[in-house]
């Protein structure tokens, strides 16, 4: 294709970037894009004559912005270095094809491992693993014992003769008899992000990480010349909410700002010392050791576990596959700690229970989660031999209750990590607006452009690299100051890290 010559103004394509011709043969599908994203963008700016009732003010001030913005982000793009991303690609798919030859060892026979039909047979039929349960099995066998008991007829299963699925949860459950479970999650895993989306390739940088193959594509991700990234990360955003709404006392003790810090803003902005880490206080109350210095990485990584097993609605059975410890262990742990900060269970029950009375649920700027399968009456809640009376001796039942069940409970879980993750996203999209708000001041003497945000990170590209230091210091000040924006009853420390590329960034006390 020969080269075209396009005169593009400076201010929509900067000098450091190129725009490359063979580009072009998606410009059809760019241009309607960008024709769909002009009208709803029209629907935004003339909001009073689109919308013919009152817009809620969480998507009036914050969805409709942040819409915006991250349009901009897009239209701006982030400077990649694609061989570097394909170099990386190649040894994910060379890894992935030597574990499908280490599998077929293992196994003693050829199968296709993205066919979980051929797993389950070669698991269960060929290397007579045993044939785990998981928990939906586990209710079915016991609504089928109570119907036999109560109707004096036996029930025949459906499934009876099928082979228990592979899922990763049973394939966590089988790894303790047989190295193969383990080793086709890992080939999930990697063939998963292979198959998505050549950008998934950055949630891959831990798999297969060994002494001989290490992958890295957030190298690929890089500054411009005479340009710097900053990264703007809030430290243990959901924990701090999770004190903020359970108010528990031991835990807003544990995140309150020090004493030290309480005179100096910069220091109360900043992350504290790792001797000082949340979680290692977290650990040493829960563990009741007299100092956070005596927490050990795998004491503070099991707190960790736990606090985000209870964000996520976690029990503890997918505790124990986490830690690699028994149910009964990991159902002591859960209540250990469960004593040891009494608020939480009650924000967890409360939330609940609050859930179950409206059918809904809202996070902190007012969002509001609809959970219907809460608002309707359901048999599981009432006692056991009302239950068994209204039992039907039929397959199609049992297989209702099962699914209503499961529905109860995933709603159940979803009510308590939506205040929680809910919340936490819509602060970090208050600190994006508010930190874009206090660059304007700066546009004059430094160009800083927001070009990626992901979970509770903000990453910016600053020109010059000089103006790093003094933009640094705003974009920490200002998303820790969103906490109080938003009337939090603790504090939001963010860690501040700056370098040439997204992999080696360091830490920085700006």
């Amino acid at each position: 294709m020969p080269q075209i010559e396009l005169d593009v103004p400076s201010s929509i394509c900067p000098p450091t970037r190129t725009l490359k011709p063979e580009a072009l043969s998606t410009l059809s599908q760019h241009a309607n894009e960008s024709t769909t994203q002009c009208f709803l963008l029209s629907h935004w700016t003339h909001l009073d004559r689109s919308v013919g009732y009152h817009v809620p003010k969480v998507f009036r001030e914050l969805e409709f912005p942040c819409t915006s913005l991250l349009a901009s982000i897009e239209s701006y793009g982030f400077a990649v270095n694609i061989p570097h991303l394909l170099e990386c690609r190649e040894k994910l798919v060379d890894h992935a094809q030597l574990m499908e030859r280490v599998a077929h060892r293992l196994s003693g026979r050829l199968f296709r491992l993205d066919s979980p039909k051929e797993i389950s047979q070669v698991l269960f039929q060929w290397l007579r693993l045993p044939q785990l349960t998981d928990a939906p099995d586990h209710i079915v066998a016991k609504q089928r014992s109570r119907l036999t008991l109560f109707s004096g007829r036996r029930v025949l299963s459906s499934r009876s003769s099928s082979l228990p699925r592979a899922t990763n949860t049973l394939l966590l459950r089988l790894s303790a008899f047989h190295p193969l479970p383990s080793l086709i999650i890992e080939w999930r895993h990697i063939h998963g992000v292979l198959e998505k989306s050549f950008a998934s390739l950055v949630s891959a940088c831990t798999l297969a990480a060994n002494d001989s193959m290490v992958i890295r594509p957030r190298l690929a991700f890089c500054a411009p010349e005479h340009s710097v990234l900053i990264s703007g990360d809030f430290c243990q955003l959901e924990l701090r909410l999770l004190a903020h709404f359970s108010r528990d006392a031991n835990l807003l003790d544990l995140l309150a700002v020090p004493e030290s810090a309480a005179v100096d803003t910069r220091l109360a902005c900043a992350p504290p010392p790792p001797e000082q880490d949340a979680f290692r206080k977290l650990a040493a109350h829960w563990l009741k050791l007299s100092s956070a210095i005596e927490v050990t990485p795998s004491q503070r990584q099991q707190a960790k576990q736990l606090c985000y097993a209870l964000i996520y609605g976690m029990g503890a059975q997918g505790l124990s596959s986490q830690l690699d410890i028994t149910e009964g262990d990991a159902q002591n742990m859960i209540d250990s700690f469960l004593r040891a900060f009494p608020g939480i269970q009650s924000f967890i029950s409360d939330t609940i229970q609050s859930a179950h009375r409206t059918g809904r649920i809202s996070t902190l700027n007012g969002r509001v989660r609809i959970l219907k399968v809460l608002e309707k009456p359901t048999n599981l809640f009432q006692p056991l031999g009302e239950r068994e009376n209204n039992m039907q001796p039929s397959v199609r039942s049992r297989s209702q209750d099962v699914r209503q069940h499961f529905a109860v409970a995933k709603a159940e879980r979803q009510a308590v990590n939506t205040v929680i993750q809910g919340s936490a996203a819509e602060i970090a999209k208050s600190a994006m607006l508010a930190v874009e708000r206090r660059l304007v001041e700066h546009k004059g003497r430094c160009q800083c452009r927001l070009v990626l945000h992901e979970h509770d990170e903000l990453l910016y590209e600053v020109t010059p690299a000089h103006a790093a230091p003094e933009i640094g210091s705003l974009i920490r000040a200002t998303m820790s100051s969103t906490g109080s924006d938003y009337k939090l009853t603790v504090p939001l420390p963010i860690k501040l890290r700056a370098g040439q590329n997204w992999a080696q960034l360091d830490e920085v006390v700006w």
